[in-house]
């Protein structure tokens, strides 16, 4: 906490935390930082560096967006989850394959499967829409009052 003597403080997190930094040219920079910010030109890191055996230093690092395909701070949800023994190694690969098994999912298959649309509905927009390639088929179900706006952002959100 910082802050003098019997006045309020601000409270700070000194524990540093990984990053993930993974370039355009497929290279990438992993570390432990003490915090980030992002302004318009990039992302400032405050990397935590050894001297010796200790660690000592906050060394400032720069990335320009441009340079950034990716990057992870403060590591992945489930990795921290197990760490703390919140979740156990068997649920976590579970619930992952269960994501990317949903990631994979179409929205015309969640809008048949829930019954917002049938399949002819569905079929219908979707011909329509090789018609107006520069249309969404979301656009186009909310178009033709086969969905609403709700319904499709229920299922866009799933």
């Amino acid at each position: 906490m910082i802050g003098s003597p019997g006045t309020p403080g601000i409270d700070v997190d000194t524990e540093a935390r990984s990053f993930e930094v993974y370039f355009s040219d497929r290279t990438e920079l992993t570390g432990k930082t003490y915090g980030t910010s992002t302004d318009k030109n990039g992302i400032h890191i405050y990397e935590q560096t050894k001297v010796g055996r200790k660690w000592r230093y906050c060394t400032h690092l720069f990335v320009v967006h441009a340079a950034i395909e990716n990057h992870i701070f403060g590591g992945q949800i489930g990795e921290m989850l197990d760490e703390d023994k919140q979740i156990s190694q068997e649920a976590l690969d579970t619930a992952l394959q269960d994501q990317q098994e949903e990631r994979s999912r179409l929205l015309g298959e969640y809008l048949v499967t829930q019954k917002i649309v049938d399949a002819n509905e569905l079929e219908g927009a979707l011909s329509r829409q090789k018609n107006m390639p520069n249309l969404k088929l979301g656009e186009i179900l909310v178009g033709e009052d086969l969905v609403t706006d709700a319904q499709l952002n229920e299922a866009l959100k799933e």
